[in-house]
């Protein structure tokens, strides 16, 4: 008996030595995203076709489910130019993601009793860039953080010299940057803390965002000194920008999964309180009014559908961009940060790449900019192994088998507009031939002339834009620019 129980003891043991190198495998093999179990060395393989295709020089990617980071990586190259790889530490800019750190604190704030989201946020702090106009006293903290103040998004935005209301706070949706510097003075007051201090120990320090940056350091060594650079449509690398004062609104440098970490910090069980989630998923202003299924709430994007309700944010700087989508019924989002201008039109692809069951689709607007796949990344693709010859040959191509969709050669030219005027004007030629009553591709031909100062051809193109229906207010503004650009110096311009 003694035998056959050490025999079966030697076999317990070894079963428990063997089962978590099993379960070890099997997590570092798969992960489950909304039921699915999805191969993570498939997925690599996906989003790394998915980089090439587009042009897009790197990403960070992660992936939430049951409000836990179920997968997270990063791909690709800082710097095309040097060929320089991404790694785990590598920083993205956040763009307009940075926002959502400062939200959480006015809702954590909120919770406590020491700020109210409809006060005026005047009663908290006076605002001198405001004082000149007295609707700012209407101007609340729910405002700022549902783009409803109606305040400019960036002072130089219209007279440079003076922050402007440019509508009634609380009638219309006006994203506003502006907004965010304003409410983090009156979070600063309250605190009687700097904002660097205030995010640093109310949000990086307790969620351990390690890899997250709030502005470059001004001594040496540089901090961050791991970081992407920022790469126009065509890839071509931009200077870095290395903010040297934080920005509430858009300086933050992080990854997707440090970001993942505070989306779950809000959402999950044991974040904010039931009473701040239910005031985050209230509808507050419809932002395009032509789509009934996306608003501002009280802090985020929403997107409201028959199935689902996602909280989204957007973030956009010069070569840079940046997205979040997340289910809260379903606890599953995605984050993403990319180093391009073409960033923003990956959103459903990765979406179905990692199987999270989010759809974004009522939310994207690919009346110009198609998300991917299109027949622009094609074209934008032989033009980036070949050159603008064959791309236009392959334009041809395209059009005799019906492969151009309406807005694929307005979107090339847009691309071009502001490094190639003479290959932006021969894209659109060809998709006004293609396209005659395409009031975009007049519109965009009259910028090409705009931008050459000859301004009575552009008139003439913005003049029959407008025909056409073009967004009747900035074809106004610019027929007004250049007839009085042609009253300066009329001998020049005909």
């Amino acid at each position: 008996m003694k035998k056959r129980y050490e025999i079966s003891a030697i076999m317990i043991i070894m079963l428990l030595i063997c089962l978590p190198v099993v379960a070890i495998a099997q997590t570092e093999d798969d992960f489950v995203s909304n039921g699915r179990h999805i191969k993570k060395q498939l997925l690599d393989a996906d989003v790394r076709t998915l980089l090439e295709n587009t042009g897009i020089p790197a990403l960070s990617l992660a992936i939430i489910d049951n409000d836990s980071i179920v997968f997270h990586n990063q791909y690709g190259y800082r710097n095309l130019s040097g060929q320089q790889k991404v790694d785990p530490e590598t920083v993205f800019e956040a763009c307009s993601l940075s926002k959502v750190f400062l939200v959480y604190v006015v809702y954590k704030l909120v919770q406590q009793g020491q700020l109210d989201l409809s006060k005026p946020m005047c009663e908290y702090q006076e605002y001198p860039a405001l004082m000149h106009d007295e609707r700012y006293k209407r101007i609340t903290p729910g405002m700022i953080i549902s783009h409803t103040s109606g305040m400019e998004n960036w002072i130089w935005d219209n007279t440079g010299d003076k922050l402007e209301i440019v509508r009634n706070p609380g009638e219309a949706y006006t994203y506003s940057g502006e907004g965010f510097q304003y409410l983090a003075k009156v979070v600063e007051g309250i605190l009687h803390s700097p904002y660097d201090t205030y995010i640093d120990s109310m949000v990086l320090k307790p969620f351990g965002l390690k890899n997250t940056y709030l502005k470059f350091s001004s001594g040496l060594p540089e901090v961050p000194s791991n970081y992407t650079f920022g790469h126009n449509s065509l890839g071509k690398p931009l200077d870095k920008w290395k903010p040297r004062a934080a920005l509430p609104s858009t300086s933050v440098h992080t990854t997707a999964a440090d970001f993942a970490r505070l989306v779950i910090a809000i959402f999950a069980e044991g974040g904010l309180n039931h009473a701040a989630k239910m005031t985050m998923l209230q509808p507050v202003m419809q932002t395009d009014k032509e789509n009934p299924f996306v608003f501002m709430s009280y802090g985020f994007g929403l997107i409201r559908t028959a199935n689902d309700t996602i909280v989204s944010y957007n973030g956009s700087n010069d070569g840079f961009k940046a997205r979040l989508y997340y289910s809260v019924p379903h606890k599953r989002g995605l984050i993403y940060l990319t180093n391009s201008d073409r960033g923003g039109q990956i959103d459903a692809k990765l979406a179905s790449l990692s199987g999270c069951g989010l759809d974004p689709a009522a939310a994207l607007d690919d009346s110009v900019y198609c998300q991917y796949p299109g027949p622009a990344f094609d074209l934008l693709g032989i033009y980036r192994e070949k050159g603008i010859a064959p791309m236009m040959a392959a334009v041809e191509a395209f059009a005799a088998r019906n492969a151009l969709q309406r807005n694929t050669l307005n979107e090339l030219a847009d691309i071009f507009l502001d490094e190639d005027i003479t290959t932006a004007r021969q894209l659109l030629t060809t998709s006004i031939r293609y396209f005659p009553t395409s009031a975009l591709s007049h519109f965009l031909m009259g910028m090409t002339w705009f931008k050459e100062k000859k301004y009575g051809k552009a008139q003439a193109c913005f003049v029959k834009a407008k025909a056409l229906q073009y967004d009747q207010e900035e074809a106004d503004t610019y027929i007004r620019l250049c007839k009085n650009e042609i009253k300066k110096e009329p001998a020049l311009h005909h």
